[in-house]
Order: structure tokens, then C-alpha cells, then sequence
């Protein structure tokens, strides 16, 4: 809640819809089907930080490689999302995302299962001007909690 809270009074800060951004994260997302976790990994910045339930914080690209390799090794493996929203700050450094995701995969029995939930991604511009994923945090749906 503290982090929904702080991050609600950081995004005021920012303008309006960002087409820029919106199609970094459309390449985000092409780079990891087409190229699984390399493609994913891709867009990290250095030191970035993920935002794992039960895990917490995971610090750094080689780190975040590292508590992802199982889950893009699983079966049937496809995670897919598409920002509904993406701003850039008014001094045009950092700028986010957020949108739907679904992720799939067998299970051990062979029968698929799909997840769905919500992402939100920090981006940072970097001093080559590209744009790189500064944290990462997506929530699954569920019912259970409403």
C-alpha cells in the first residue's frame, strides 16, 4: 500500500501519454517472445530491481536472470503483456508503463495454466538516450482479494 501510495504522488508529476513508451514496452514484449529470456533481460537496466511477491526486491540485471531462469524454462512457457498507459516525466528521464498481463505454461501433468494480472514498470532514460526498465513489479489477479 505504501508503494502504491508513493508512486501515486511521483506520477503526478508527469504529462500526458507517451507513444515513445509505449513502444518500448511493445518491443519489450516482442523481444521476450521472440527471444525468451535473452529478450526479456534485454531491456534491464544494470541495477535495476524487480519486485517479487514472497521473494522481495531482486537487485541487479544478473540477479533478476537468476530468479527467472525456471520460470522461462517451464513448458509452454509464454509471458505476454500490452501498456494501456505510459507517461514520461516532464524533465523526460524516467517514465512508466502499466497494462495487463497473462502468463502461461504446462504443468507437471501437462495441462496448461494461465495467470493473468497487472504490470507496472519504471523506465529510465539512459546517457545513450535509450530507454531501459528501472523496476519491474507485476501483481496477479485474485479473486479472493477485491
Amino acid at each position: 500500500m505504501r508503494l502504491f501510495l508513493l508512486l501515486s504522488f511521483c506520477l503526478a508529476a508527469f504529462a500526458a501519454d507517451s507513444p515513445e513508451l509505449r513502444k518500448m514496452e511493445a518491443a519489450f514484449d516482442k523481444a521476450t517472445l521472440e527471444r525468451g529470456l535473452d529478450g526479456f533481460m534485454s531491456f534491464f537496466a544494470d541495477d535495476a530491481v524487480v519486485l517479487m511477491p514472497n521473494v522481495g526486491p531482486v537487485k541487479g540485471r544478473e540477479a533478476i536472470r537468476k530468479t527467472k531462469v525456471a520460470g522461462f524454462a517451464r513448458p509452454g512457457f509464454s509471458l505476454r503483456w500490452k501498456p494501456e498507459y505510459a507517461d514520461i516525466s516532464a524533465s523526460g528521464d524516467l517514465g512508466y508503463t502499466y497494462g495487463p498481463y497473462t502468463l502461461t505454461f504446462l504443468d507437471a501433468a501437462g495441462k496448461k495454466v494461465t495467470r493473468t494480472g497487472r504490470y507496472f514498470t519504471i523506465w529510465k532514460k539512459q546517457s545513450d538516450g535509450s530507454w531501459k526498465v528501472v523496476i519491474d513489479n507485476g501483481v496477479q489477479d485474485d479473486p479472493e482479494i477485491r
